[in-house]
C-alpha cells in the first residue's frame, strides 16, 4: 500500500468548476464576411442569456457550409453548450458537456494553436471523467497560450494524478515550480506532496509536508500535522517524532490525538512510564475504546500499579457484559480479562477481591487457569480445605493433573489427612514431573503413618500394664 493512500480522509484536490468559457476575440479577426455575420448574431444572443438560440444560428450557418465552416464557429458552438450546461440541470448525464468537448475537439483540429478552445475542452474532459486526455489539454492550452498560467500547469499535474499517472504529474508540477515558483499556492502543493507519496518519494515530500503542516489552518492543518508525525514515525525519525508530539501536545494540549501520538512513540522505545502517562491524558480527553483500556490497564500493570491497572481491567469487563459475550470465543477473552483483575488485586494486597473475581469466572466457565489461580491464593492464605477441594477440581484438565494431585496432597497433609494426601501423592507418582517430589512426600506421609501408629502402640501398652 502507498503511503499516500493512508491519508484518504484528507481533501487531496479539488479542482474549481470554472465553467466560464475562455474567449478569443482575438482569434476572430480573420473571419470570412458571412461567418464574422453569423458570430456577431450569436454574441448577442448569448449576452441576452440565449444561448440555446445562438446554438441555433451556429447550427444552422454549419448545414449551409457543408462541414466547411471556420473553426471559431466550432469554438462558439462549444462555449454555449457549456453555458447551457450551466443554466440547465434538467439534461440527463453530460449531453451539454458532451456537446461541448466535441465541438472544441474539432475547433482545435482546424487550428491546433487556439489556446481557449483548449483549456475549454480541457474543463469538459475533467467533467467527463477523463484525466488523462483533460491532462493533454491543459497543457496544450498553457503552451499555446501567449500568457502562460500557472493555474493551467497545477490543473494539468491533478488530472495526471487522478489518472493514476504520477511520474508525469511530478513532471508537470516540478515545471510549474520551475516557471512560477512564486505563484505556486499553499493548497496547491498537496497535489505535489500527495503524489510524491505515490511515487514512495517520502522523504523528498518532507520539506513540502512540514509547510502543509506550519502554513495551513484550522482543521486542515491538524490533518497535515498528523500525517507529518506518522512519517515521522514510519521513517524512523524518532528524535524528529518525539519533539514534534511534544511540540503539538504543548501548543495544543486539548486534542487528544496528540497524546495518543505521544504515548505510542514512548511505547515504541519501551519508555512505559512516560507511555503511560500520555495515555492517561488522554483517556482524560477522550473515551477510551476497548483496546485503549486494556492498554491502560497493561500499562498500569507493567509499572507496578495493579490497583489501576485492575480497574481498567474491570471497565472493559463491564462493557463485555454490555454487548453480551455468550459466545465461546467472547467467554474466553472475558475470562482472560477476569485472570488479570484478579492477579491484579492480588498484587494489590485485596486476596478477598482477588478470590471474588476468580470465582466470578469460574460461575461463567470452568476454566484450568482461574481454578490453579484460586486453588494457589487458597493454599498460601492457609485456607487448605477449599484449597485442596479446588485442586482436586484441577485434575479433571489433564495438563494440570500432575500437578494439581502434587498440591492436593500438600494441602491434605496440612490438614493432617495423611491417608488422603497419601493417595493424592500417589496420583501425582504417575506423572514424570512430579514423580520424585510426590514419591519423597509419599515417602514422608508413609513414616508419619508409622510413627503413630508406634506411638499409638507405645501408649496402648502403656495402658495394660497400667
Amino acid at each position: 500500500m502507498r503511503h499516500y493512500l493512508l491519508i484518504s480522509a484528507l481533501a487531496v484536490l479539488a479542482l474549481v468548476q470554472f465553467w466560464v468559457p475562455a474567449f478569443a476575440s482575438n482569434q476572430s479577426n480573420d473571419l470570412p464576411l458571412a461567418a464574422g455575420i453569423c458570430v456577431n448574431r450569436a454574441n448577442q444572443l448569448i449576452q441576452t442569456g440565449k444561448p440555446n438560440e445562438a446554438v441555433k444560428v451556429l447550427q444552422k450557418f454549419q448545414d449551409q457550409q457543408n462541414g466547411k465552416n471556420h473553426y471559431y464557429i466550432d469554438f462558439m458552438l462549444g462555449n454555449c453548450f457549456m453555458m447551457m450546461d450551466e443554466m440547465d440541470k434538467t439534461q440527463p448525464d453530460q449531453t451539454y458537456v458532451d456537446q461541448a468537448a466535441a465541438a472544441y475537439e474539432k475547433a482545435v483540429a482546424k487550428q491546433p494553436n487556439l489556446s481557449p478552445a483548449w483549456l475549454n475542452l480541457a474543463q469538459c474532459l475533467y467533467t467527463q471523467g477523463k484525466m488523462a486526455k483533460a491532462a493533454r489539454a491543459f497543457i496544450r492550452g498553457y503552451d499555446t497560450a501567449e500568457v502562460k498560467n500557472a493555474d493551467t500547469l497545477y490543473y494539468a499535474s491533478a488530472c495526471w494524478f487522478f489518472s493514476n499517472n504520477y511520474k508525469a504529474a511530478l513532471d508537470t508540477f516540478n515545471l510549474l515550480l520551475d516557471r512560477h515558483k512564486t505563484l505556486v499556492k499553499l493548497e496547491w502543493k498537496e497535489i505535489l506532496v500527495n503524489t510524491l507519496f505515490a511515487l514512495d518519494k517520502n522523504r523528498q515530500a518532507l520539506p513540502w509536508l512540514k509547510e502543509l503542516a506550519q502554513q495551513c489552518t484550522g482543521k486542515k492543518q491538524k490533518q497535515w500535522q498528523e500525517v507529518l508525525l506518522y512519517h515521522y514515525v514510519t521513517l524512523g525519525m524518532d528524535k524528529e517524532a518525539l519533539s514534534f508530539a511534544l511540540y503539538l501536545t504543548r501548543n495544543d494540549p486539548g486534542e487528544p490525538k496528540w497524546w495518543k501520538s505521544l504515548a505510542h512513540i514512548h511505547l515504541g522505545k519501551n519508555r512505559l512510564e512516560k507511555g503511560l502517562q500520555s495515555l492517561m491524558i488522554y483517556g482524560f480527553l477522550t473515551p477510551l475504546t476497548p483496546s485503549e483500556t486494556i492498554l491502560l490497564a497493561d500499562l498500569y500493570s507493567a509499572c507496578n500499579i495493579p490497583l489501576e491497572a485492575a480497574r481498567c481491567y474491570e471497565n472493559w469487563v463491564a462493557h463485555a457484559d454490555d454487548t453480551s459475550y455468550k459466545k465461546e470465543e467472547n467467554t474466553l477473552k472475558v475470562l482472560d480479562k477476569i485472570m488479570k483483575i484478579a492477579v491484579a488485586y492480588m498484587h494489590g494486597g485485596d486476596k478477598d477481591a482477588a478470590l471474588a473475581w476468580a470465582d466470578r469466572g469460574l460461575s461463567l466457565k470452568t476454566h484450568p487457569g482461574l481454578l490453579r489461580f484460586k486453588a494457589d491464593l487458597l493454599f498460601r492464605d492457609k485456607r487448605y480445605g477449599a484449597a485442596c477441594d479446588a485442586y482436586e477440581d484441577l485434575a479433571d484438565f489433564k495438563p494440570e493433573q500432575g500437578r494439581a494431585w502434587l498440591m492436593a496432597g500438600y494441602a491434605a497433609w496440612n490438614l493432617g489427612q495423611f491417608d488422603k494426601a497419601a493417595k493424592a501423592f500417589e496420583l501425582a507418582a504417575d506423572h514424570p514431573k512430579q514423580n520424585r517430589t510426590a514419591k519423597n512426600a509419599l515417602g514422608q506421609i508413609r513414616k508419619i503413618k508409622a510413627a503413630h501408629v508406634g506411638m499409638d502402640s507405645l501408649i496402648l501398652s502403656k495402658k495394660q500394664q497400667e
